[in-house]
């Protein structure tokens, strides 16, 4: 996970925000504020949860929306539904790949 850190500083997305909540390296929180003008949600900021669990990188990281929004792949619970969240998820992801999925569901 550190090195998912290490890389994506080096390449960071803008409207982007990585922070860490805890002192672990495994919780950390994404900040996007998409800024498409046709985003319903341009301007707002929108956060996750990333939780990487001890078989990351073969298992996808747990992503939870924090914001109550309507959007139709973010249910209720903040549940998010992203392809490489789930079944399209592969060991070379990391957490830029996650970040642009994200960014693109919102944009």
């Amino acid at each position: 996970m550190k090195i998912d850190i290490q890389k994506y500083g080096e390449n960071a997305i803008d409207n982007v925000t990585i922070t860490f909540p805890n002192e672990g390296v495994t919780d950390l929180h994404i900040r996007i504020v998409p800024n498409q003008e046709r985003s319903f949600y341009r301007h707002s900021a929108i956060n996750f949860s990333f939780k990487a669990t001890e078989e990351y990188p073969f298992k996808p990281p747990e992503i939870k929306c924090l914001n109550k929004i309507l959007h139709p792949n973010i249910d209720k619970n903040g549940n998010v539904c992203l392809s490489i969240l789930r079944s399209g998820w592969k060991p070379i992801y990391e957490l830029y790949q996650v970040c642009m999925g994200l960014l693109h569901l919102l944009e």
